[in-house]
């Protein structure tokens, strides 16, 4: 683990998320930063991260894949020559750390620097196998599901409460199976999930009025 992961991890207000996540969830599912992360007060409150939210439309994501798409027949198009000399310039000027990729063929690591074909095609086939599981798919219906706030609600604390329930919500299936319930009340397991997330980003929000924020969130459009 690198030293910025490490850091990360061992941070007060990552761990106190952590074992929050524990309390509630089944032991058996590993816990990873991409759980932990968005319940932070750095996520919660990024502000221009706030600002995009409900943008995102399934059209945007369509022009992603298809972006990706005329990436690579863009790539097969270039000359074999071209095509190297773009591999070998993109090798000298990426950074150490970038160089070698995840990708396997046959056990042997791709170099990223040699095959950004190889790349281009992980990405395209990446996001778009599966089918009603595909990232594209999957994408698509985060996006419609997207909160979306108008008028004078659309305020810096009201954002970042609604940020909150909707990612506790996310953590919660991916931890339990189960969906959290929108109409969760005072004593229900996931509305005390929600106060302890409330605690842990030491803020003094009322249970209640942060998951009624989020309810709200979904009743009206931008």
């Amino acid at each position: 683990m690198s030293d910025n992961l490490s850091a990360i991890w061992n941070s007060p207000e990552v761990m106190r998320i952590l074992k929050i996540i524990q309390t509630y969830t089944n032991t058996e599912i590993k816990i990873g930063l991409a759980d932990i992360l968005p319940l932070t007060s750095d996520w919660i409150f990024d502000g221009d991260h706030q600002d995009a939210i409900g943008r995102t439309t399934a059209k945007d994501l369509q022009n992603l894949k298809i972006a990706l798409e005329d990436a690579r027949a863009a790539f097969d198009r270039l000359h074999a020559s071209v095509a190297r000399t773009l591999e070998h310039n993109f090798s000298n000027n990426c950074t150490n750390e970038h160089k070698v990729s995840f990708f396997t063929s046959d056990g042997e690591p791709y170099k990223s620097y040699d095959q950004i074909g190889i790349l281009l095609d992980y990405l395209v086939e990446g996001i778009s196998n599966g089918g009603e599981n595909s990232a594209i798919h999957n994408a698509i219906r985060v996006a419609d599901e997207m909160p979306k706030i108008s008028g004078p609600a659309k305020n810096h604390s009201t954002w970042a409460k609604v940020k909150l329930v909707e990612n506790a919500r996310s953590v919660w299936y991916r931890t339990t199976g189960k969906r959290a319930p929108i109409e969760a009340s005072d004593g229900a397991e996931f509305f005390n999930f929600v106060g302890d997330l409330i605690e842990a980003l030491g803020e003094e929000w009322d249970t209640e009025s942060t998951i009624k924020s989020y309810k709200n969130s979904l009743k009206t459009m931008i």
